[in-house]
């Protein structure tokens, strides 16, 4: 199964360009076989969501080392938020795309 950490982070005192550079130097830790993301709001310059996704068994549905560790680390810096998610099933590319066309043409 798939799993998502969303850290969402709402800081006041820095830039988005230095809490990029945190991260990034953090990650460079060495963390266990995680992919990681950040992205800014598009509206808000004192948003980040970083977005760690990984593989887990069903049994493990709870937050990894490297989520609880980040979003700790983030604290220092701002609001923070985390949540885990796992994914619904698993649409290949283009099959969404052709799911909503199949319900265009039925409706």
């Amino acid at each position: 199964m798939k799993t998502l950490e969303i850290i969402h982070l709402r800081f006041a005192s820095d830039t988005p360009q230095n809490l990029v550079e945190i991260i990034h130097k953090y990650i460079g830790a060495g963390f266990e076989k995680v992919e990681i993301r950040i992205f800014s709001n598009m509206k808000l310059d004192s948003d980040l969501a970083v977005h760690l996704m990984r593989e887990t068994d069903v049994e493990d549905s709870g937050a990894s080392d490297a989520g609880i560790r980040l979003s700790t680390l983030l604290r220092d810096y701002g609001m923070v938020a985390h949540s885990v998610w796992k994914e619904w099933g698993g649409l290949a590319e283009g099959s969404l795309r052709e799911e909503l066309g199949r319900g265009e043409r039925e409706g």
